[in-house]
Formats: structure tokens, C-alpha cells, sequence
């Protein structure tokens, strides 16, 4: 099943790093994270 979401994503690989995407797209299929996307995407 593929999941779109759409909003300000935050990550982080670590205790010392956090990032913060404002207003980006996560998609994730089978429940597993494929990317996160800056621009909107085509439909």
C-alpha cells in the first residue's frame, strides 16, 4: 500500500542530528519509507 503524507517532516539519524523539512512529502509503501520530497509531486 502506498502512503503519502504532506506536512513539516522531522528526522533524525542520531542523538546529535535532527532535521527539518518544512511543507515536503514522505512517501512510504508497504510501510517502509521510499523518500521525502521537496516539491510537489506530479500526479
Amino acid at each position: 500500500m502506498l502512503t503519502i503524507l504532506h506536512g513539516n517532516i522531522l528526522y533524525s539519524k542520531n542523538y546529535d542530528e535532527l532535521f527539518s523539512y518544512e511543507d515536503s512529502y514522505i512517501v512510504s509503501e508497504n510501510g517502509r519509507v521510499e523518500g521525502i520530497y521537496f516539491q510537489k509531486m506530479a500526479a
